[in-house]
Formats: structure tokens, sequence, C-alpha cells
């Protein structure tokens, strides 16, 4: 049971191991000699703030089921919530996510891989 306690804690500190990183990107960047107009610095930009963000999917996703599922509904209903829920909910955590980081932090078109992913349901 303690692994289990000490997994869940891994999402929040990828979070905020992520989220320092991207904060103090132009600090570290430049400690590391690279020029302030490199391709890095976007490229830095783009791979910690998507860690952040998925990385806080999963802790809501986390608490979603332990405070949600685990706690509020078990106890209205009396019994296990079923498990097709709890997918359908983090699938549906997942979705708004990735669809926050396409037009975020890549600033691309939320519509266009909104379309592309439902064209990509039909087939």
């Amino acid at each position: 049971m303690k692994h289990r306690s000490l997994l869940r804690i891994i999402p929040a500190i990828i979070f905020l191991l992520s989220a320092t990183l991207a904060a103090s990107d132009v600090f570290l960047l430049e400690l590391l000699t690279v020029p302030s107009g490199h391709p890095v610095h976007r490229w830095w930009q783009y791979l910690f703030l998507t860690a952040a963000w998925l990385s806080a999917a999963a802790v809501f996703n986390q608490m979603i089921r332990w405070i949600l599922f685990d706690k509020i509904l078990t106890r209205a209903i009396g019994g296990p919530v079923p498990g097709v829920l709890k997918a359908l909910s983090s699938v549906l955590v997942y979705l708004l996510t990735i669809t926050a980081i396409v037009g975020l932090i890549y600033q691309q078109s939320v519509t266009a891989f909104l379309a592309a992913l439902g064209a990509g349901g039909i087939v």
C-alpha cells in the first residue's frame, strides 16, 4: 500500500518540476550559454509547458477519482462505481487537456484539431 501512495505523488512532482523549469527558462538557458534568439528557447517552452499541463491533468484526474468516485459516488450508490464511468471521465480530462495544449502552447487551431480527431474516430 505504501508504494501506491508514493505513485500518486509522482504526477505532482513532475508538475512542479516542469512548471519551475518552464518558468525559469531564460535564466537556465543563459546559464547554459544558449543565445537569446536560439530555437532551443521555443522548444524548451514547448517541452516543459506540455509536461506541466499533462502532469496537472494526471493530478486532476487522480483527485476526481479519489474525491468524486471513491468517496462521494460510492456512498451515494452504495457500491463501487463502474469502471466505464471512471475511464470515460479520464478520457474527457485528457481530451480537454490536449485541446488546451494545442490551442494555448502550440497556438494552433483547436477547431482543426477537433475536426481531425473526429475524422479519425470515424475511420
